[in-house]
């Protein structure tokens, strides 16, 4: 994509305050949803990874559509994202994991 940087891009429409906010609670509900509903075991660390970090962009989403211009940097911001954030994503993902595995 050229003429944008994703991260700038996406820093000129949210605040850090509100980013980490929205992470954690995406964060949360990945995890619910797999507390609740589904079976950790047969989801991959890079599901959980993808599903957190969709859930993310949805929360965002009114906020970086852009107005329908086309070169609206979304993949660019997935991935911006994920490198923030893999670390906490990773660490939940083995808590859930050993959590579940302890209870059985």
């Amino acid at each position: 994509m050229m003429g944008i940087n994703e991260s700038n891009f996406f820093k000129r429409r949210l605040n850090s305050k509100e980013i980490n906010k929205e992470f954690n609670y995406s964060l949360d509900y990945a995890t619910n949803m797999f507390n609740h509903t589904l079976d950790i075991n047969g989801v991959s660390e890079e599901d959980f990874k993808r599903m957190v970090i969709h859930i993310l962009m949805d929360g965002f989403h009114p906020k970086l559509s852009n107005g329908g211009v086309n070169n609206f940097p979304y993949n660019e911001i997935q991935d911006f994202l994920l490198n923030q954030y893999e670390s906490k994503i990773v660490d939940r993902y083995n808590k859930i994991v050993n959590d579940k595995s302890t209870r059985s």
